[in-house]
């Protein structure tokens, strides 16, 4: 249940970040995102 939930934020946030984001800083947020939900 928490892997769900953890990868649905995830992938909320990847998006976000894709669609608002189109620059290195972008870029390092969604490594960033998907290091500390891969961590969770």
């Amino acid at each position: 249940m928490r892997m769900i939930f953890v990868g649905m934020l995830a992938s909320v946030l990847s998006i976000l970040v894709i669609k608002y984001a189109n620059n290195d800083l972008g870029n390092s947020v969604l490594l960033t995102t998907v290091g500390a939900a891969s961590s969770l």
